[in-house]
């Protein structure tokens, strides 16, 4: 018998990120995080920004996105983005002066301090798949 396994593709409206088979995928919620794995039901979800992991061959490729949704039928897993990037296509430096000047800098408004505590947190999560 053979093992079932996950068709995922992963794209943006430029590029094709990966395609091919997977054994598990992980995606960032709002309220955590959500294991596909094949069998799993069929949805369509809203991804926060964070990091998205695919277990393909055992190894574990690693992601961060932004602005993405997940599609999941009949074992085939479809991860649309308007941006999704590979650890070595993050700007550690730069990111890292971003957070640092958001950090410092004072909001007048609750809109203000709702927008940067978004940024800080896009940021943070850039940071750790850089780091890792």
């Amino acid at each position: 018998m053979t093992e079932r396994v996950l068709q995922c593709v992963v794209l943006t409206p430029d590029r094709v990120i990966f395609s091919g088979p997977a054994e598990f995928v992980v995606v960032p919620l709002e309220d955590g995080e959500l294991g596909i794995a094949p069998g799993r039901q069929e949805l369509v979800a809203e991804l926060a920004p964070g990091e998205l992991r695919i277990r393909s061959g055992g190894e574990v490729a690693r992601y961060y996105i932004e602005e993405a949704i997940a599609e999941v039928i009949r074992d085939r897993v479809r991860i649309l983005g308007r941006k999704i990037l590979r650890p070595e296509e993050i700007d550690g430096e730069a990111a890292q002066a971003m957070l640092d000047q958001l950090l410092s800098t004072r909001c007048r408004s609750d809109e203000e301090l709702a927008t940067r505590d978004a940024q800080i947190l896009r940021l943070r999560r850039q940071l750790r798949i850089y780091r890792a």
